[in-house]
């Protein structure tokens, strides 16, 4: 999945009647109300207040800790850095961290949790301690060309899938925008599951009535060996008796480390494989084994396994196996990377869903009040870079707007669970640089369309057979300023689908047919990713996978070079579909616009489609309220 870049010829979407601004005073209906212009500027001061908040609450945050690469476990709003803003080129963010989580120790002691927030840091002080962390040694004995590092206290309310604090979290973190690279640190890549494994996991054991548990991996990043030689300050107040002024020698792994991640992800990897695991070539954090008791799948986001067993004893095996490795905690999947998940095994689904971030943002940009909409984006909408702001006075307005914040916000929904607002969203990353109030009045149009929907689910499984299936589409010349086109694709295992992606065209196509011939090939590159994913966990696609177009010009260039005068100047890499094709790879085959389930993700389209086709991609309303 994914969404466009930040370009200077970018994107747009359709332009609506007026959306509802954060709300105000009610107006009696019996005078006409302000004008347009006056609405405008109370939209823009009455969004000041929350864009001023989380603008400084962001600077804060990512002094205290996105330089320290801290992961923030299990919180779906932490997940923005790594997943969304790898998607987007502007610095797009969100408020990564709650408001009221303390900010440093003081304001730790001082909160009327401060006994927890102590009881955290004891916890945390003693794990480094048992795990042999470090050697304290003389700062005398610290090397000339080696400089002894700060650390702090990182504190963290850990909540569930409601939003409820259930845990009073401390992290002892190295400062590491001390770190310096090709001394202290060279490589500090490592991968994590895609969504795309995560809800393949989920897919099959609903499916296939298998076993779904997480298990989650206590102080990860202090298990890994570290090589570099690295000092560090003991926290304050809490120094070694008679030593107050030596230092760590830290031989492991630290939280807040460049290179912490990394040391732990190759950790893992070892023990993984000791235990009889097969990394799939393809996805590197996704693993499979099979031994006499069954099979087992584990997806990996950093600490926290997302894991299917076939076998209730392979399940107790496997658990069996990682406590001698490492301290973990085990329970039936229900909140993973800020994803809520409700089995029903008697109809063999899984539904997902994040509610709790959907309220949040509610709260956070000032929505709670706003009337819902029934589709993300008003059918006719228009958004241009026209709509930008063009004076100084325009642009000064437009700052105070938490536009980025937003949009990164509404953008994890989309990949993860909310595969219904993904072209809105996707139209609305294009002005990241040169958002203006029209393009955040479309993006408050699509929180009313979530809070209007907050129940609905992604849902997975229903006990089919595991057979991969595509759609694709595009929009020609979708985009009113550079008149490139949309191109959009979705695939399911036979039940909602697994992935989706709603993207501008890189190049300008000239006709409908070459649009969707582009788009194709998006598709092509898709179905031969995950066909490969599932013949390596044991779930191989006997025959072509077939993908659904509504485009025939487009479908008959798939098969063979018709149309030489019309289609001799595409690039070269836009015919991998026609190759795929006559290897057997995949089939494309003709559907029916209005059936077509890849049409959401290119276009804004009317009430009674956009339901058809949200249906039709496995969304429902469930009541996520109930356990």
């Amino acid at each position: 999945m994914g969404s466009d870049d930040d370009e200077d010829d970018d994107d747009s979407s359709t332009t609506h009647t007026p959306m509802p601004e954060p709300p105000g005073p009610r107006r009696s209906t019996r005078n006409p109300g302000p004008s347009i212009e006056e609405r405008v500027r109370q939209a823009v001061q009455e969004s000041t207040e929350s864009g001023n908040r989380i603008r400084q609450t962001r600077a804060q945050n990512r002094a205290n800790r996105a330089d320290e690469h801290i992961p923030n476990e299990n919180d779906a709003h932490s997940l923005i850095d790594g997943i969304v803003m790898s998607m987007l080129s502007s610095d797009v963010g969100i408020n990564l961290e709650y408001p009221d989580d303390p900010k440093s120790l003081k304001e730790a002691l001082e909160s009327d949790e401060a006994d927890h927030w102590l009881e955290g840091i004891h916890e945390e002080l003693d794990s480094i301690r048992d795990m042999n962390v470090y050697d304290l040694v003389p700062r005398t004995q610290v090397p000339r060309d080696r400089k002894v590092m700060s650390g702090k206290f990182h504190f963290k309310r850990k909540r569930d899938a409601n939003g409820r604090v259930c845990r009073h979290k401390v992290r002892r973190v190295l400062r590491g925008y001390e770190m310096i690279y090709g001394k202290d640190y060279t490589k500090s890549t490592s991968p994590t599951a895609r969504m795309e494994s995560e809800r393949i996991v989920c897919h099959i054991a609903a499916a296939l009535d298998w076993q779904l548990y997480q298990i989650d991996v206590k102080t990860a990043y202090l298990y890994g060996d570290l090589d570099e030689e690295i000092y560090m300050d003991q926290p304050k107040g809490f120094e070694e008796p008679g030593k107050e002024d030596w230092v760590w020698r830290l031989k492991k792994g630290l939280y807040g480390m460049k290179q912490g991640g990394r040391i732990w992800n190759k950790t893992m990897d070892v023990h993984m494989k000791d235990m009889g695991f097969t990394q799939i070539s393809v996805e590197h954090c996704l693993y499979m084994r099979t031994t006499n008791a069954g099979t087992t799948i584990a997806a990996v986001h950093v600490d926290d396994f997302t894991v299917t067993s076939s076998t209730c004893e392979e399940e107790r095996q496997f658990e069996e196996e990682m406590r001698k490795h490492w301290k973990i905690t085990k329970s039936d999947a229900s909140f993973i990377v800020g994803i809520s998940i409700k089995r029903n095994r008697a109809d063999r689904t899984i539904a997902l869903s994040q509610v709790a971030l959907i309220d949040r943002i509610l709260v956070e940009f000032n929505c709670k009040d706003v009337n819902p909409t029934i589709t993300p984006l008003a059918p006719g909408t228009k958004l241009s870079k026209r709509d930008s702001p063009r004076t100084e006075e325009e642009k000064q307005e437009a700052a105070k707007l938490p536009y980025q914040q937003l949009v990164g916000s509404l953008m994890y929904l989309a990949i993860a669970t909310r595969p219904d607002i993904m072209h809105a969203v996707s139209t609305l990353s294009r002005f990241n640089s040169c958002f203006g109030v029209a393009h955040w009045r479309a993006a408050i149009h699509i929180v009313a369309y979530l809070k209007g929907t907050r129940d609905y689910c992604l849902i997975l499984g229903g006990g089919k057979p595991v057979r991969l299936v595509g759609y694709t589409d595009s929009d020609y010349a979708n985009c009113p300023d550079s008149r490139k086109s949309v191109s959009g694709y979705c695939f399911t295992l036979g039940s909602g689908i697994i992935s989706w992606m709603s993207k501008k065209q890189a190049t300008v196509a000239t006709s409908s047919t070459e649009a969707e011939y582009m788009a194709a090939a998006a598709a092509t590159k898709e179905a031969v990713w995950l066909r490969n994913l599932l013949s390596e966990i044991q779930h191989e696609q006997a025959r072509p996978t077939p993908i659904f177009i509504d485009n025939n010009g487009a479908r008959i260039l798939t098969e063979d070079p018709s149309f030489h005068q019309r289609a001799k100047h595409i690039e070269v890499q836009h015919h991998y579909s026609r190759e795929c094709a006559q290897r057997g790879i995949v089939h494309f085959e003709d559907v029916a616009s209005k059936d077509n389930l890849a049409d959401i993700f290119t276009k804004s389209l009317g009430t009674a489609p956009f339901e058809k086709l949200r249906s039709m991609m496995g969304m429902a309303k469930v009541d996520t309220d109930r356990p």
